[in-house]
């Protein structure tokens, strides 16, 4: 809901536009490679580099995933640079609150069901 209602760019909304598929292909690709790089880096890290248990890991890799995740909506949302267009304050406060949840949820019983630990 919060997407729905984000602050669009003015210049996006000055005159009309078409869809740029090539550029769509290029952001596209580029955003899989980078997420890519992104759960590689996580995967080593947590499976070679610290030697996780089964738990660890999957706590880690959810949290990592879905804060890289929220990046990539305040990316994808803008041509600008991120920093320098301003998303709506609920897209923004909804962020922060779910960034918040993720970090918390394995310290809760929720997050038992998912087998997550904390610490």
């Amino acid at each position: 809901m919060a997407i729905a209602r984000d602050a669009v760019d003015p210049e996006m909304v000055a005159r009309p536009r078409r869809w740029n598929i090539a550029f769509v292909r290029r952001y596209m690709l580029a955003f899989g490679l980078l997420s890519s790089v992104f759960d590689g880096l996580t995967f080593v890290m947590l499976a070679a580099v610290l030697h996780s248990a089964p738990s660890t890991f999957r706590t880690g890799w959810f949290i990592e995933s879905l804060l890289t995740e929220l990046v990539v909506v305040f990316a994808v949302r803008t041509r600008r640079v991120i920093w320098k267009s301003r998303p709506s304050q609920l897209l923004l406060f909804g962020s922060l609150a779910v960034a918040i949840l993720a970090i918390a949820l394995p310290y809760t019983p929720v997050g038992a069901w998912f087998s997550f630990v904390g610490s």
